[in-house]
């Protein structure tokens, strides 16, 4: 029995991975047995969700990093340089203005080391510094054929693919998000192939860190298979189970919490005094939903009685992000709430490529509430970060810089929900590739040929 290990750093790669056909596809070979890697205080919840016959869960330590880890991870958070992490530099709504002396050792370090061969240097510095005896226990126990690691910038993950290494072992790695090879900072292990969600990614890995692209595998987005396949569903039926009439246009604002957005609760005050004074046409009704990880101003919702508001997903572990998971019934949840709202609102959130996938209008917010925030304080320096620029440029979202206009885009884009189709089939195009609803099979398979 050959023994692959899945390296399942945090609930939202779960939704990529063992909630999508790449678990499935793994589970139905007859000769494979799978040991899923995760947090320790996560197996009871794998176990009970994804364990059974042939499927083991094993759980490591990820957040107990060593000193010279995290020094480590924060050096390596410079490089390469892009246009995100030159306006990270300044701070931002979740990050502290960066003093003077500080910026001056980033740009050395950016000058000295953002090169192939510096780069090439460092992970192989890596390579013989870390040596994570931690986790050889699990390598003897098991004697896997195949490592797969579900986040290449995790340092659990990138632990495990170093011993796999050193044993001979072969490895794949996988991005988690649309973002990371622009914002995360330098990929420290070249694992023999990389799993990607479109060509976009392939090209950024190659050119920031070095990867080459003849050992990229270019997959689809595995967790949006759902999007793309039928769904028995209603709106009636959906939005009543949410206390919404069906028959009213339905305005779908997706909070993206205080970690992203200090003054977003503004942003529902503002929305509901649009209902209140009735400026949204047709009458519509708003139904927010909250960043399934982030906190948000619980005590500003009883004041808001004609929002509706929700939140998916369910924390494992108080006050840690990894820690959320979403079951099927909350991931089935948020796609059929996209799927049948008449309009979609964001703050620079992959909700754009979601509603794109169906064609909804969308705006995203560029504004801080009440009163406007320097750029280097604001949400709106989010939408001149590398992986935005192709969705604000694509035409196919608007974007709000203030209440005035996000009152006149609403009505708007309730008015004529065709303006920016195009757009947002071009965002499609570029973001996920493939629309066949087979993107988690084809990981899967890819992943079972190489044990050929």
């Amino acid at each position: 029995m050959k023994t692959i290990f899945l390296v399942i750093d945090d609930g939202f790669i779960v939704k990529n991975i063992l909630q999508t056909e790449v678990f499935s596809t793994l589970r139905m070979s007859p000769d494979i047995q799978l040991c899923i890697i995760t947090d320790t205080k996560k197996v009871a919840d794998y176990e009970h969700r994804f364990g059974g016959v042939r499927v083991m869960v094993e759980g490591i330590a990820t957040q107990h990093l060593s000193l010279s880890e995290v020094l480590w991870g924060k050096f390596l958070r410079n490089i390469p340089r892009t246009k995100t992490s030159d306006i990270s530099m300044f701070g931002g709504p979740f990050s502290t203005r960066k003093g003077l002396l500080t910026r001056f050792f980033i740009r050395l370090i950016q000058f000295m080391f953002n090169n192939p061969k510096c780069r090439m240097l460092i992970r192989s510095f890596d390579m013989l510094f870390f040596r994570d005896r931690e986790y050889d226990a699990l390598f003897k126990k098991y004697q896997p054929i195949l490592v797969f690691a579900g986040n290449v910038f995790s340092p659990s993950d990138v632990g495990i693919l170093r011993v796999a290494r050193r044993h001979g072992i072969k490895t794949v790695g996988m991005l988690k998000g649309w973002d990371n090879p622009t914002s995360k900072g330098l990929i420290r292990f070249h694992p023999d192939h990389m799993v990607v969600h479109s060509y976009r990614m392939r090209d950024e890995l190659k050119e920031l860190h070095d990867y080459p692209s003849n050992h990229t595998f270019i997959s689809g987005v595995p967790q949006y298979d759902m999007y793309f396949t039928p769904d028995d569903s209603s709106r009636e039926e959906f939005w009543g189970s949410y206390g919404l009439d069906s028959q009213k246009k339905v305005v779908l604002y997706l909070e993206p919490g205080l970690f992203t957005s200090q003054r977003g609760y503004e942003i529902w005050i503002i929305l509901d005094a649009f209902l209140k004074e009735k400026c949204i046409q047709p009458p519509s009704q708003i139904f927010i939903s909250f960043h399934p990880a982030y906190k948000v101003k619980d005590e500003v919702l009883a004041e808001l009685p004609n929002l509706y508001f929700y939140r998916f997903g369910l924390p494992l572990s108080k006050g840690r992000l990894k820690s959320v998971e979403l079951t099927d019934e909350d991931l089935h949840g948020i796609m059929r709430m996209i799927r049948y709202a008449d309009l979609v609102i964001n703050t620079a959130s992959t909700t754009n490529i979601e509603a794109a996938i169906f064609d909804k209008p969308t705006i995203n917010i560029a504004f801080d509430g009440f009163a406007p925030r320097p750029y280097y304080e604001s949400v709106r320096q989010f939408y001149d970060y590398t992986h935005l620029r192709p969705v604000v440029e694509s035409g196919g979202v608007k974007i709000a810089y203030d209440k005035e206009e996000l009152l006149e885009q609403i009505n708007e884009l309730l008015a004529h929900p065709d303006w920016g189709s195009a757009g947002r089939k071009k965002i499609v195009k570029e973001q996920c590739v493939y629309t066949d609803g087979k993107s988690g099979e084809r990981i899967g398979n890819f992943i079972l040929s190489l044990l050929e």
